[in-house]
């Protein structure tokens, strides 16, 4: 049982009890990643373009509220349905990198966020939350972010680490060769799940980033010949020299996978390499390539942060509404 045939007959089977949940939602050329704990919270890592309707996904999946939605980065890429996710679901709290963008994309997220309800918050490095069982960390951006790079808003993307029990998964954003480097000098453990940052673009992925994560299993979010030509040629090759089973969404589509906190099972998708029969793996068509606000080497002209609530106390009221639902679900 392979691909996106696969996919499609596991979305409506509940976690196991003790499970974290990840899957690799198929948005073409873009990211959307959600989390699901043991416990019932769900976090959306990015959304993707617009037309790659995660919203709809979401709903194929079950999902039923949002504790958190983080975004990477203020690409259209990473962030087109999340006006619409936002608006939907109403998640008690919004992370996001403190960089502000000019696009029509961003200001409906920022529109969207204009809300009691939603905890907006700058995140820095240092900055955890734990849900349930599954400890999530933010590993970049710094307090002081980087300026004057290829790419700022990529450079300064949101990296999270994400544990549960002995297993660990790196969200990598579009994260760029100088993020890595600064991530590197501070320190590095390593992690058993990659999702590689940038669609797998030779501006990141260098061959000390992989050595220093030893990841055993690599995500690449990517879509089916996209013009950028992600994932790049040196990266797969950085990836194969290092061991890890890699996994393409646009070779299989949804890629799901399930952590017991001892270990990891991918519950479809198919290594990049592995045999593909075309009768079992079911890739839709891909709508017409990204815009030029989709770009992701486009110009960073706007980086003022969009005001956050005092970071003081925002974790507390993420609890108290969290327990505020159950009670009242348990009514």
């Amino acid at each position: 049982m392979t691909g996106s045939l696969f996919s499609l007959l596991i979305w409506a089977q509940p976690a196991l009890a003790g499970d974290l949940v990840v899957t690799l939602l198929d948005v073409g050329q873009g990211d959307a990643v959600l989390l699901e704990t043991p416990g019932g919270a769900t976090v959306l890592v990015d959304a993707g373009l617009a037309k790659a309707r995660v919203s709809h996904q979401l709903r194929q999946l079950g999902v039923e509220h949002l504790d958190l939605v983080v975004a990477s980065h203020p690409h259209a890429d990473h962030i087109g349905g999340m006006a619409e996710v936002l608006t939907t679901w109403t998640p008690d709290l919004f992370w996001y990198s403190g960089m502000d963008h000019t696009t029509q994309a961003w200001a409906k997220v920022k529109a969207a966020l204009q809300t009691d309800d939603i905890e907006t918050v700058a995140v820095q490095l240092g900055d955890t939350l734990e849900l349930d069982d599954v400890r999530i960390e933010v590993l970049w951006p710094a307090d002081t972010l980087l300026r004057n790079t290829r790419s700022d808003l990529n450079a300064n993307s949101v990296v999270l680490r994400v544990e549960h029990g002995q297993d660990c998964l790196l969200l990598t954003g579009d994260a760029e060769e100088v993020t890595e480097r600064q991530l590197l000098r501070r320190g590095l453990e390593q992690c058993d799940v990659l999702k590689v940052a940038h669609h797998g673009s030779r501006h990141s992925n260098t061959e000390s980033w992989f050595d220093a994560v030893q990841p055993e299993i690599a995500l690449i979010s990517v879509g089916r010949d996209n013009r950028y030509h992600h994932p790049s040629e040196e990266t797969m090759t950085r990836l194969v020299g290092c061991e890890a089973a890699i996994f393409r969404t646009d070779l299989t589509g949804v890629i799901q996978l399930v952590s017991s906190g001892d270990g990891w099972t991918v519950r479809d998708g198919l290594p990049w390499d592995a045999p593909v029969d075309p009768a079992l793996v079911v890739v839709p068509p891909l709508p017409p390539e990204p815009v030029a606000d989709a770009d992701p080497v486009q110009a960073d002209t706007a980086t003022t942060p969009v005001s956050p609530v005092a970071r003081k106390g925002w974790l507390r009221r993420l609890l108290d509404r969290r327990r505020a639902r159950r009670a009242t679900r348990q009514l």
